[in-house]
């Protein structure tokens, strides 16, 4: 017996009704704590993507986050192993650790290239490079010049804690729509709605991961275009949080 037949009108009332999920309504965080907060309020002064008003280093993840512009929640699979099965023939596949695929990220560079001086310096930090002080200002730093330029050796690097952080890869939707408040002619219904405000459907946490990769950024004589520039990540897990507040 074959499945139901299903009316034009149901499935618009089911899928398109209800809405469908648009892949460009998403947020993406870096939430950086400890040794790295420390390390990027101390060394992030003198780069564009430092904010001079408010709360600096929050300020300046922010602006991160929004020159986000493409993202995948990255794949899951599991390593395997045969378990043979000699009385029925049989071959199962059992499994043991759960792999993680890498997370690339494209971000959009503002006038400032605050994606490339934003992780080139986070990559610096990881092997230990320490900018230098002007010498005009002790609290700002050149993000031209580097202390012990010769010396970058590998007792230098830091601790896994200190260069990692998680990451956060928000879904956003709306949910349906909300009458305006006027009524309509003679008492009638509100004649338009307009849209809901956002919602979170599920958030996705990447737990202790840092930027192993930072790809070629093209320039290029022929037709302008913005400048964009990828970063892969390594992280240890994922956490899915359906409906998170």
């Amino acid at each position: 017996m074959g499945s139901p037949k299903i009316s034009v009108d149901t499935y618009i009332q089911q899928i398109v009704g209800k809405g469908i999920s648009a892949s460009n309504l998403f947020e993406f965080e870096i939430q950086p704590t400890g040794v790295m907060r420390e390390f990027w309020a101390d060394n992030g002064k003198a780069y564009p993507w430092y904010s001079n008003t408010g709360n600096q280093m929050d300020a300046g993840m922010y602006r991160m986050n929004l020159l986000c512009q493409d993202i995948q929640i990255p794949g899951t699979s599991f390593n395997t192993f045969d378990l043979k099965m000699p009385k029925k023939g049989l071959t199962q596949k059992m499994a043991t650790a759960r792999m993680y695929n890498e997370l690339d990220v494209t971000f959009i560079c503002d006038l400032g290239s605050s994606p490339i001086s934003f992780f080139k310096l986070w990559q610096d930090m990881i092997i230990g490079i320490q900018p230098t002080k002007l010498p005009n200002n002790p609290g700002l730093y050149n993000p031209d010049t580097y202390a012990d330029k010769n010396e970058h050796l590998a007792y230098a690097q830091r601790y896994y804690n200190d260069y990692t952080c998680d990451l956060t890869i928000t879904k956003l939707e709306k949910f349906g729509v909300e009458k305006k408040s006027e009524p309509g002619l003679n008492g009638a219904e509100p004649t338009s709605t307009r849209p809901a405000e956002y919602q979170k459907a599920f958030k996705v946490r990447l737990g202790k991961a840092y930027p192993y990769s930072f790809n070629t950024v093209p320039y290029s004589a022929g037709q302008s275009e913005a400048v964009k520039c990828s970063v892969a990540f390594f992280y240890e897990y994922q956490h899915f949080v359906f409906k998170p507040s």
